[in-house]
């Protein structure tokens, strides 16, 4: 195993109910794991939306997809009812767009250019479920 590359700051907002992951840097499967085993440990709501910003994110290796199912796989077992992405560039939006596929559209996502528009966003999705 190699050690890991690239970091990640976890924000809970809302009473738990978004959890904002800011993705930094250039990433590996290690990043992945180590980002998955702290995301399991956050106390999340019931139901949650998740909101990627990916502004700082410089791409990844070519196994992080693979390495990255699992991580969606639980969220959608744990209650993620939404998620968004902040993109600062058209490459990060395409490269999320192959995890998106994965997901088969089974929740509402949204794609932003800034955050206040994504936290905006994720309130209305967590009124809309409640609803």
């Amino acid at each position: 195993m190699f050690a890991s590359h690239g970091s990640y700051e976890i924000s809970l907002l809302q009473n738990n109910s978004i959890v904002k992951v800011k993705f930094i840097g250039a990433w590996n499967k290690e990043a992945v794991f180590d980002f998955f085993d702290d995301l399991k440990k956050c106390p999340l709501a019931e139901r949650w939306v998740a909101i990627a910003d990916l502004t700082e994110w410089e791409g990844a290796t070519p196994e992080l997809t693979e390495a990255y199912l699992p991580v969606v796989d639980w969220c959608l077992a744990h209650g993620e009812c939404a998620t968004g992405h902040i993109y600062a560039k058209n490459w990060q939006y395409l490269f999320v767009e192959k995890l998106r596929l994965y997901r088969s559209q089974s929740i509402p996502q949204m794609s932003f250019t800034d955050e206040s528009s994504a936290i905006a966003w994720a309130n209305s999705q967590l009124h809309a479920v409640a609803v």
